[in-house]
C-alpha cells in the first residue's frame, strides 16, 4: 500500500461511482472538516473567504489523490465540504 487513494469523479455525478473510493472520500473529507474548518454562521461567509474551501481542498488533496483541475471532482468537493458544514 503506501499510495494515497486516487478519487475520479465522472461528468454529472457528485460522488465517485467506486463504493470505496466513496465511502473514503466522504470519509477523509469529514475528518477534514471537522477538526480543520471553522464553524461559520452563515454558508455566504464560506464564499467570501475563499480559503477555508482551498485549505479543505488542500488538505484533502494531502490524503487524497484528486485532480483539483478536473471541474466534476471540484464540484464534489464543494457538495461534500456544503453536507459536511451543514
Amino acid at each position: 500500500m503506501g499510495r494515497r487513494m486516487p478519487i475520479s469523479v465522472a461528468e454529472g455525478n457528485l460522488r465517485p461511482h467506486e463504493p470505496m473510493q466513496a465511502a473514503k472520500f466522504a470519509s477523509e473529507a469529514g475528518v477534514v472538516v471537522r477538526s480543520q474548518v471553522p464553524i461559520l454562521t452563515h454558508w455566504k461567509e464560506y464564499k467570501a473567504q475563499s480559503e477555508h474551501f482551498d485549505g479543505f481542498v488542500g488538505r484533502l488533496y494531502g490524503r487524497l489523490a484528486i485532480d483539483t483541475r478536473h471541474q466534476p471532482t471540484i464540484d464534489a468537493c464543494i457538495n461534500v465540504f456544503k453536507s459536511s458544514i451543514r
